[in-house]
């Protein structure tokens, strides 16, 4: 069943308006058509960071974590209502917009509007590099690559050596099918955190593709003793070898993956082939 149509949808279009202005509290309106005209003319205006009183931004802040918190297990609808009574407080609470956006994005609330929070919480908060990779993952799903990588730059600027922004460049870059350019900030994230397991797998996948097998196996390997239970990398592993060629390896690859998994759990892998 879909959420229910909230309110707060018009309340947070205000909020966007209200950072420009953050004296002036938001005023509620019941109207989708004009939460959409509102959200959309937002991502035009200049924010202003700060807030209403120290006790609205220390409230506003704790909200903020509850958000995260119910999102993180799942309550959506908690963590949305959470944000937006932040963004009552503080409409200039950069991390206020972002939670908002991934718990709005998740129920399936207007593109527009969600954007707007999205696009203001990177624009309140330049210097901070995870409110712009928050960004810059959004755009990732929206299919955008060319704005993944301006915000993923900018969380570069604010820290350089980010291992996780390191790791979404390439991402963004091996998709767009510059496999040598991804393979080196793969390289330059393992540089920073050897054991990062998105880059490891980036790093396999560049790696192939760009033709250095050696590489792309000490990734895969790297990755199976980083998680020695999960057989999901060492199938990885044997297809690789095999579109390699190298087919005795994979066959014996295959025994020592046939000998960790539970009976029943092979039998199931068998019928999927």
């Amino acid at each position: 069943m879909a959420a229910p149509r909230l309110p707060m949808l018009a309340t947070l279009a205000a909020v966007l308006v209200a950072c420009a202005t953050p004296a002036a509290p938001p005023s509620p309106r019941h109207h989708l058509g004009a939460v959409l005209g509102d959200s959309a003319a937002a991502t035009t205006l200049e924010p202003a960071a700060g807030g209403r009183s120290e006790s609205d931004r220390s409230q506003a802040q704790a909200l903020v974590d509850a958000a995260a918190e119910r999102r993180t297990h799942g309550d959506f609808f908690g963590a949305e209502t959470a944000a937006a009574e932040a963004l009552r407080l503080d409409p200039g609470l950069a991390a206020g917009h972002a939670e908002w956006a991934l718990a709005a994005e998740a129920l399936g609330r207007p593109v527009e509007l969600v954007a707007a929070h999205y696009s203001l919480g990177a624009r309140l908060a330049p210097d901070d590099a995870r409110a712009q990779l928050v960004e810059a993952a959004w755009h990732v799903r929206s299919g955008d690559g060319g704005r993944a990588l301006e915000a993923i730059d900018r969380a570069l600027r604010a820290e350089p050596k980010n291992a996780e922004a390191l790791t979404r460049k390439g991402d963004v870059v091996l998709s767009q099918g510059a496999a040598a350019a991804a393979l080196s900030y793969y390289q330059a994230a393992l540089a920073l955190e050897p054991n990062r397991v998105p880059a490891l797998v980036g790093m396999a996948d560049a790696a192939e593709r760009a033709g250095d097998l050696a590489a792309a196996e000490a990734a895969l390997r790297a990755l199976i003793g980083e998680l020695p239970e999960a057989t999901l990398y060492r199938s990885r592993l044997i297809a690789f070898l095999r579109r390699s060629g190298q087919v005795a390896r994979a066959d014996a690859e295959q025994r020592l993956l046939d000998a960790k998994e539970p009976k029943d759990a092979r039998k199931l892998r068998k019928l999927r082939r």
